[in-house]
């Protein structure tokens, strides 16, 4: 298995100084980080489009969205989100990394309960 670096300090994405300091947040104190990824993720991350599909399914769908996320466009998201015929659609005043901690982390989460609730009932 080849190795490439997953975070490039030139990259622009991570250049910006409130990217790299959240993405290593999320690593845990006890875990060692390795800047790393399998080589094999870049022969698709290009093609990686999860928006795509969504016209497609009868399924409810929640699209959550960072509204200041520089990382993931939320214009693309939202768009697509309302192109689901079953899709819920919630924005958000964050960026990409705000839900994975704290308080943001407890609205995302709370609101994907209900929407499971809501949808998943008998």
């Amino acid at each position: 298995m080849a190795d490439i670096p997953r975070i490039d300090p030139h990259d622009p994405k991570v250049a910006r100084p409130h990217n790299l300091p959240r993405h290593l947040d999320l690593v845990p104190d006890d875990v060692e980080f390795q800047n790393r990824l399998a080589a094999r993720f870049m022969l698709k991350v290009g093609l990686y489009s999860p928006g795509k599909k969504l016209a497609d399914l009868d399924a409810p769908v929640l699209v959550q969205v960072g509204l200041r996320d520089e990382t993931t466009p939320p214009d693309a998201a939202i768009t697509a989100g309302n192109r689901a015929r079953n899709g819920t659609v919630a924005t958000y005043d964050v960026g990409h990394f705000g839900p994975y901690t704290g308080e943001w982390f407890e609205t995302f989460v709370a609101e994907q309960i209900a929407f499971l609730d809501t949808n998943l009932s008998a």
